[in-house]
């Protein structure tokens, strides 16, 4: 004992601090001992984390398969992905992430936390592999959808050489690849919509990808998306952001190709961008009514104007609406030129005026009209 304590003193060490000492020099001898166990258990980490990162590669191009299927699947008329797709992507976007928190935290390096990293690996790799599996849709990934304007549009005979003349030149731009936008301008109740719907008919004969939205019913531009989005056949847009959505619905209507929207009365200028509709004509062409020449000049490429019907088309019109089977009609060329000059050349006001006077004998009642000034235009409807 005095031989280890005169060693201790020659090595400068304390008598009282030997079992301390010797303490550390066994901890060293136990790591170096469990050093192998435990260089070969961070090895075996490390090659877990590599598989973890080659399955969800894997998941990546799969997903990415997926979607060019979809892509073409939803070309076709009527069809829509199912909802256990979209869940699907949802899934497979929160587990990339979750595989990108587990390589932070393994980056930081905590010594303490790599048991519990390396069983979240493992889940991991598991939860992984699932969503492959599910990825494979045996039973398809699109479903039949209702789908809208897909059948001509009920309309009347026109009257007037301006409408055939819209009709014939609005539907020559539409078969070019010159003109993108075609803006139809003209007053309440002069025809346009009506005029639309027969260009939407003829290209209705020659297209399956033909689109229609009256923009005055959706107040806003979330609600005019939404109805764009079901009339091409989407089942909806999710996304809360507004531009998310344009690029979805921008994305829906090019892989379409060659298709026509026509856009009922706009009452004011749209920002097609905003929206998430193509500006080009070989995507996706774009027919549009306003009451405002302006608003067709600031969106249009070409505009044209619905002028009302000349005097000799007006009463043409006036006739044949008032015609009750075989009626004769009871008053004078001068009375039904005077109700219908009231009427200013537009349609609608001379169908109105039509319809109140068929079936009425009593000349009295046809020299009272003649007389009164119509005041149902603040009724109009394009």
């Amino acid at each position: 004992m005095e031989l280890l304590g005169l060693l201790a003193l020659s090595l400068g060490i304390h008598l009282l601090d030997l079992p301390e000492k010797a303490e550390k020099v066994r901890a060293i001898w136990r790591f170096i001992g469990e050093f192998p166990e435990w260089l070969n258990y961070h090895k075996q980490l490390d090659e877990k984390v590599k598989t973890l990162n080659r399955k969800k590669d894997n998941l990546s191009a799969l997903e990415e398969d997926v979607k060019t299927g979809l892509e073409h699947a939803e070309l076709k008329p009527g069809k829509k992905r199912k909802r256990e797709v979209e869940i699907w992507f949802r899934d497979v976007q929160s587990k990339k992430n979750d595989v990108l928190s587990v390589e932070r935290q393994i980056g930081e390096g905590r010594l303490l936390l790599r048991p519990w990293l390396e069983r979240r690996v493992e889940k991991t790799i598991q939860e992984v592999d699932e969503l492959c599996d599910r990825g494979k849709f045996p039973e398809g990934l699109i479903l039949d959808a209702h789908v809208t304007s897909r059948e001509p549009f009920p309309t009347s005979l026109l009257v007037g050489d301006i409408s055939t003349t819209i009709i014939r030149r609005v539907s020559q731009w539409l078969v070019g690849d010159e003109v993108s936008i075609i803006g139809i301008h003209g007053d309440k109740g002069v025809g346009k919509s009506e005029i639309l719907m027969h260009i939407h008919n003829r290209i209705l004969e020659s297209s399956e990808h033909v689109y229609w939205v009256t923009v005055s019913q959706y107040p806003n531009i979330r609600d005019l998306q939404d109805a764009i989005a079901k009339e091409v056949g989407i089942d909806s847009l999710n996304e809360e952001d507004t531009r998310r959505r344009a690029a979805t619905l921008f994305k829906a209507l090019k892989r379409r190709g060659k298709s026509v929207l026509f856009l009922d009365d706009i009452p004011n200028p749209l920002k097609l961008d905003e929206i998430g509709i193509p500006d080009q004509a070989s995507a996706c062409k774009l027919v549009l009514t306003a009451r405002s020449p302006r608003v067709c000049r600031m969106m249009g490429r070409q505009t044209i104007e619905v002028t009302p019907l000349s005097d000799e088309e007006a009463v043409d019109l006036f006739k044949q609406k008032v015609h009750h089977r075989n009626d004769p009609v009871p008053a004078s060329e001068e009375i039904i030129k005077r109700i219908v000059k009231q009427c200013k050349g537009l349609p609608r006001l001379i169908i109105d005026a039509a319809e109140r006077m068929r079936g009425v004998h009593d000349r009295n009642q046809w020299n009272d009209a003649a007389n009164e000034a119509i005041e149902s235009r603040g009724d109009l409807i394009d």
